[in-house]
């Protein structure tokens, strides 16, 4: 996947977490599972994004290290 259509789906999370902690009030349980959850997801999230730039990133010191 491409940088653009992760940070599209980036928005639409975030869009998604601020509709849910306007439903749910903050002194919830739900609301704490609900950020959890999400901090969960961001992570996933971040740690694939994260795979791509790495190796990317490694393909190109590679390159370098061969000249």
């Amino acid at each position: 996947m491409k940088m653009i259509e992760y940070l599209a789906k980036m928005k639409k999370f975030v869009d998604g977490l601020a509709i849910a902690g306007a439903l749910i009030s903050d002194d919830d349980l739900i609301s704490k599972m609900v950020w959890i959850m999400s901090i969960c997801l961001l992570l996933l999230f971040f740690d694939d994004c994260w795979i791509l730039i790495g190796k990317n990133f490694r393909q190109r010191f590679s390159a370098l290290k061969v000249r």
